[in-house]
């Protein structure tokens, strides 16, 4: 990579004149100024934002702490950030956790460390009071992604899974079915909270009604707890007959096991996701599943983080809610 030191040596004039001449700074001579350029030019060379950035203080550091990158509800929302951001001279960085704690607090220390302005969290609820003694301090901004705390608060942008999960359970009651089950990630986490309480809701306006019963099953967001749960319903032979799960990336090992196993969706099992597979128009049967509504969630981080720059932002709470898209994953029920 060409530097700044090269192309000074080749316009024979000093590195503060081509970082003028960059800059657009007006006391800078023509002839200097033409050999600068012609030099650039020759050279290929393209100024180094993030050292521009650290020199004159103007950037932002932006930490992003969230469970997986590869699930497409964060990765999506995550991307629409960095577009914006990463074109404007600010600096992204991006950690796991996987939902352990322990990995979330070596992550926050690591965003204190690389003097994060903005810390983007998606937390596991484990290191509230720690985030809290940290927060605006130094200018430090916390920002909440989707899951809310339970004794401090934050600004955040979250979608209202308690209402998808009332809209989901609603929908398969209407369709007959009376043997549910609803699989999804860490029971600790907030956003695994509301998805019980919307059943719980439902269950509620509908207790004179409903005499079917509901299945909870807590444990990761992943293929492969996805899977493995499947296999563990359908050893019973009055195993349920819908499925809800709090992720596409839970359906996505559901669906894989029913394939595996000649069960078909969705005459043998209905299914329902939080967040629709990231190639859902390729699947077969089209998954019924409740929006995420990533992009209205991104844009609203957006707006918070920009508000942050300019330490204008309170504890603002933006609850987006959901919509269930109707597909073909759902079958009717018909009472014998």
């Amino acid at each position: 990579m060409v530097t700044i030191k090269e192309v000074a040596r080749r316009a024979g004039v000093s590195i503060a004149t081509v970082s003028r001449v960059i800059n657009n700074v007006d006391n800078v001579g023509e002839k200097y100024k033409e050999a600068v350029l012609k030099a650039i030019n020759e050279m290929n060379y393209h100024p180094n934002l993030a050292a521009r950035s650290l020199r004159n203080r103007y950037y932002k550091v932006i930490g992003v702490i969230i469970p997986d990158f590869s699930i497409p509800f964060f990765e999506k929302i995550i991307k629409n950030i960095e577009s914006n951001f990463y074109k404007e001279g600010h600096i992204l960085l991006f950690v796991n956790t996987y939902n352990s704690p322990k990995v979330e607090k070596e992550s926050f220390c690591f965003m204190l460390e690389k003097q994060a302005d903005i810390i983007l969290i998606c937390s596991t609820g484990g290191n509230e009071d720690y985030l809290k003694r940290y927060n605006k301090r130094d200018n430090l901004q916390i920002i909440l992604l989707d899951r809310r705390l339970k004794r401090h608060k934050y600004p955040i942008v979250r979608l209202n899974k308690r209402k998808g999960m009332y809209l989901a359970a609603d929908y398969l009651a209407k369709k007959g079915h009376k043997k549910i089950a609803l699989i999804s990630g860490p029971r600790r986490v907030s956003t695994n909270y509301d998805r019980y309480m919307g059943i719980k809701d439902y269950l509620y306006d509908h207790e004179k009604t409903w005499n079917g019963h509901i299945l909870y099953y807590f444990g990761q967001f992943s293929e492969q707890y996805g899977y493995s749960t499947m296999k563990k319903l359908l050893r019973n032979k009055n195993h349920p007959t819908a499925i809800i799960t709090g992720g596409s990336v839970i359906a996505k090992g559901v669906f894989l096991y029913c394939r595996k196993n000649n069960l078909r969706i969705p005459e043998d099992i209905s299914l329902i996701s939080f967040g629709d597979f990231s190639s859902g128009e390729l699947i077969c049967p089209r998954i019924t599943y409740i929006g995420d509504e990533y992009k209205k969630i991104g844009n609203s981080l957006i707006k918070l983080i920009r508000l942050a720059f300019t330490r204008r932002l309170n504890n603002i709470e933006i609850v987006i809610q959901p919509q269930l898209y109707l597909h073909d994953s759902v079958m009717e029920i018909k009472e014998k």
